[in-house]
């Protein structure tokens, strides 16, 4: 089972911040969290960006390089692992209709509730950070957020997805 830790704007500094954000988390019970957003997108985000996360686990010594996950399309990513949160998370920004592209513009969601059993469910067990990056066709990291969850054994009692 996922939970998320932790969502914040990345601490690096990109030469080119294409998409400024303040986000929070709130959580709402062992299922779901609500987040809420302030985006100021400076570009328009379509078929021709890209997504890369790095991702740590946490081991005893701190966290240490798991996995790069990527992708020159971030539609393709999303259609495969989050695609109706993303589309919940379009339909509170007013972003009509909730499909990319998203245009320049400023963006409010308020209390988006994240269903984690859209997320992968055969994972490794164990705290996660991954810095998911935008990437332009030219490979410019033009935004980045900073993720900390965590994946879990559910209880034995527990099918929270079904």
């Amino acid at each position: 089972m996922w939970s998320l830790i932790n969502i914040a704007k990345c601490d690096l500094d990109l030469e080119t911040e294409a998409i400024l954000v303040e986000i929070s988390r709130n959580r709402i019970n062992r299922t779901h969290d609500g987040i809420t957003a302030k985006l100021d997108v400076s570009l328009i985000i379509d078929d021709s960006y890209g997504i890369l996360i790095d991702v740590c686990k946490f081991v005893d010594g701190g966290c240490k390089q798991y996995q790069i996950i990527s992708d020159d399309s971030i539609i393709n990513l999303i259609d495969k692992y989050a695609k109706e949160n993303v589309i919940r998370a379009f339909e509170l920004a007013k972003i009509d209709p909730p499909e990319f592209p998203v245009y320049e513009g400023n963006y409010a969601i308020e209390d988006f509730i994240m269903d984690y059993c859209e997320l992968p469910t055969n994972c490794v067990f164990g705290k996660f950070e991954a810095q998911v990056f935008l990437v332009s066709s030219e490979s410019v990291r033009v935004a980045c957020l900073k993720v900390v969850i965590e994946f879990n054994a559910p209880e034995d009692d527990e099918n929270v997805c079904e």
